[in-house]
């Protein structure tokens, strides 16, 4: 499973990576700016760039798709000591990783 979302997430992040290049020329000069996904103008943001940002979401959503299904298999399997290791994992994952408006 694991290797099925990280080839996903590569090829996203590959394709859009070469559609800013065909469409933009360099895409790492100077870049687009960053925008929050409740921003208005994320919807007029490139198609190429969502794939790219999606590729990286893919990516960042790994770890905690992995400790969810290990949770997951400790509770099938009644190892309540490692469920319960691995539900903190999973709770401080979510806590870390909760944005904060200033």
């Amino acid at each position: 499973m694991a290797q099925v979302i990280s080839t996903a997430g590569l090829a996203l992040m590959l394709a859009g990576f070469c559609g800013e290049w065909i469409a933009h020329g360099n895409p790492a000069l100077p870049g687009p700016p960053a925008v929050s996904w409740s921003d208005p103008a994320l919807l007029a943001a490139s198609p190429f760039l969502l794939c790219m940002s999606a590729g990286i979401l893919l990516f960042a959503l790994l770890p905690a798709l992995r400790v969810l299904l290990a949770l997951l298999d400790y509770v099938g399997r009644r190892d309540w000591r490692n469920a319960l290791i691995a539900l903190i994992v999973l709770v401080e994952l979510a806590l870390s990783t909760q944005t904060h408006r200033i």
